[in-house]
């Protein structure tokens, strides 16, 4: 049966102690937490010469990123403090060819899965890599497996369910020593076309990714649900919701758990 994890983009734009409360309230025991939670505070701005190390232009979602040790302690420690697992920390690399020097996003990368291995998370989650030109992909990921191996951390590529082309590519690839798992994501919109797509590839899906919308919730309870059952789905569910109450938010999330499933 499905474990459910809750992603910090339930709660955009807020230090990860609010997502933290929500899965406390919830009764979910993991989290998957992204790497834009480290933009710097804005009282930090303008830069001093101490921050000369910070990421700039490497993210699709954040301009700078703070991965200094200080900012990653304090994020390790309130996790642990919330008694909360960290299934995956997520990033979303820009494209090699939108950044001067292209080995900055290999560096990068690495860097993240350093930081993924620090915090505790289980697995590390590329995002955006459907925006890559097809022939950047595989070198890209050959370089990063092998010391991501050595860190013992699972590879999860976000595959979104519309365009099945990133998945087809990495499929095509040379054998790697440690297998890329798919991260399926439903984008936010009831799956047209589900029980096919998972006849072809249910097999490599480790994460399925869903925004609680109603219409996705409507999906789940009339066949979502059990089609994940009858299939076997022992995977993660990374749950965003999109809710303005916690009340919403805590239906939601209770739509979603497996029947039976106590604190995740």
């Amino acid at each position: 049966m499905w474990r459910i994890a809750l992603s910090d983009r339930s709660v955009p734009g807020r230090w990860p102690g609010a997502v933290f409360r929500l899965a406390e309230r919830a009764g979910i025991g993991a989290v998957v937490l992204h790497d834009e939670e480290l933009v710097p505070a804005r009282r930090r701005w303008p830069w001093t010469r101490e921050d000369a190390g910070l990421w700039r232009g490497v993210s699709q979602r954040a301009e700078v990123l703070d991965y200094t040790r200080g900012r990653l302690h304090r994020l390790r420690l309130e996790r642990l403090q919330a008694g909360l697992r960290l299934a995956a920390w997520g990033l979303s690399p820009r494209p090699p060819h939108a950044v001067p020097e292209p080995g900055t996003i290999l560096r990068y990368t690495l860097t993240a899965a350093a930081a993924a291995a620090f915090l505790g998370a289980r697995g590390l989650l590329l995002e955006g890599l459907a925006a890559w030109e097809p022939e950047a992909v595989a070198p890209f990921l050959q370089a990063l497996l092998p010391p991501l191996g050595g860190l013992r951390r699972m590879l999860l590529v976000q595959v979104p369910l519309r365009d099945l082309t990133l998945w087809k590519e990495i499929q095509a690839m040379a054998a790697f020593p440690i297998r890329p798992w798919a991260a399926l994501d439903l984008m936010g919109e009831p799956p047209e076309g589900f029980p096919e797509v998972w006849d072809a590839m249910g097999i490599h899906v480790r994460m399925l990714m869903l925004s609680a919308t109603p219409s996705i919730l409507e999906w789940w309870v009339r066949e979502g649900a059990e089609g994940l059952r009858r299939v076997g789905f022992a995977g993660l569910l990374s749950v965003t919701v999109p809710a303005s109450t916690m009340e919403e938010a805590l239906r939601a999330l209770t739509a979603l758990r497996p029947p039976g499933e106590g604190r995740g």
